[in-house]
């Protein structure tokens, strides 16, 4: 596998990556043998972009993907393109202007102001959970400070295709990128179980411009220098019985509570 390639499996995943960026397919392999009725929409779109796709054993799906959890599917694609923060600001709040200005507000509705930002989660499961979250609320996007303009295959797998409707963004610094949201009118909410605040009541500083919520470690929480980023601090009421709840789950009931805000 050359640099110039990225590697999708999982059968949800792979079909969204034929529904969302055919283009980019270099090639598919899906299990010999198996029920693949489903996967129809990826191999036309393949033989339509004359794609090469093959059936090959259970074996040879393990080498191309690292994983056992292939779900008899793997699409070798090009790798997503970083696309530099500011850009996308610019992109995404003009947008919006021009829409709202020309009337179109059809495409701008599809979307809801949503983004979480991760301070030092490393987990793909999280990743990929809170991604399929975002995108089952319409939400925009994630963002996360690394190199890498694409989460791993692992994560892309437990997305479900979700990874392919949202704006992934990874960038340089997260603290700078929390702030160019501010500049913007978005509101920068830590989720952090030891704050006063609750996350269940509506903030009065919330704007038609959205929300990010930045999202800690379950370790270590939010590091000192994010928190000072933050708009307000807010935690999720429990029982308490816990010390915390996963940073997947958290993300959950905070997105579907800045979904219900933002309605």
């Amino acid at each position: 596998m050359s640099k110039r390639e990225a590697v999708v499996y999982g059968r949800r995943a792979s079909l969204m990556v034929a529904e969302h960026r055919a283009q980019d397919i270099k090639r598919v392999f899906y299990e010999e043998g198996a029920p693949n009725r489903d996967l129809k929409p990826l191999l036309q779109s393949c033989a339509q972009q004359k794609k090469p796709y093959r059936a090959v054993s259970v074996e040879e799906l393990f080498k191309i993907s690292g994983s056992t959890h292939h779900e008899g599917v793997v699409v070798v694609t090009r790798p997503l393109q970083r696309v530099e923060f500011e850009d996308y600001l610019k992109t995404y709040f003009f947008t919006k202007v021009t829409k709202k200005t020309s009337g179109q507000t059809q495409a701008e509705s599809k979307k809801r102001p949503i983004w979480v930002a991760f301070d030092r989660v490393d987990n793909d499961h999280n990743h990929g959970a809170i991604a399929r979250t975002l995108a089952w609320f319409g939400a925009e996007g994630l963002i996360w400070e690394a190199p890498r303009p694409q989460l791993s295959p692992s994560a892309l797998r437990i997305a479900q295709g979700g990874a392919e409707q949202i704006s992934l963004l990874a960038v340089p610094s997260l603290s700078q990128a929390l702030e160019q949201l501010k500049k913007q009118g978005v509101l920068i909410l830590g989720a952090d179980q030891h704050a006063e605040r609750s996350a269940f009541a509506q903030p009065e500083e919330l704007s038609p411009k959205g929300v990010c919520w930045v999202m800690g470690s379950e370790q270590y929480g939010l590091s000192n220098g994010i928190k000072k980023r933050c708009d307000a601090l807010m935690t999720i009421p429990g029982h308490g019985q816990l010390e915390s709840l996963n940073v997947s789950v958290s993300a959950g009931l905070l997105i579907a509570q800045s979904y219900q805000w933002l309605n």
